[in-house]
């Protein structure tokens, strides 16, 4: 896929991938055209949130975005503060990934600027009071 720049849709949904494959697949990869990306339920956990982090920003005209599912927990969510620069994001689906409070503050605070985001899923993170 190493000349994606036309691809408007990526769906990559259960297939066990994990940090080092996520570092990979987006090397040297020019997915500036994705508008839609289906990540759920692969095994990315903390050291994918990292990768993603660092790819997030060139994802500049993605509006769809599912990571449900990845175990990222709350120190995963740390890494995903670059989620603020997908300005054109108006779904994001991080449900099932154990967040707990903290990790939804983070995900809050690194979305609270994106004016066209209307969906939001955080469903299934053990949010308490604090959250």
């Amino acid at each position: 896929i190493k000349k994606a720049a036309n691809l408007v849709e990526l769906t990559l949904d259960n297939n066990d991938i994990e940090a080092d494959g996520i570092h990979h697949f987006v090397k040297d990869t020019d997915f500036s055209s994705l508008l839609t990306l289906y990540l759920s339920r692969n095994s990315l956990k903390i050291e994918g949130a990292k990768q993603l982090g660092k790819w997030l920003p060139t994802l500049y005209s993605l509006t769809t975005l599912n990571l449900s599912g990845n175990e990222f927990q709350s120190t995963g969510a740390n890494h995903l503060k670059t989620l603020k620069e997908l300005h054109s994001l108006q779904t994001l689906n991080l449900s099932h990934n154990d967040l707990h409070d903290i990790g939804i503050s983070h995900i809050l605070e690194s979305i609270q600027n994106l004016t066209s985001l209307t969906t939001l899923d955080l469903s299934n993170n053990q949010i308490g009071a604090k959250g």
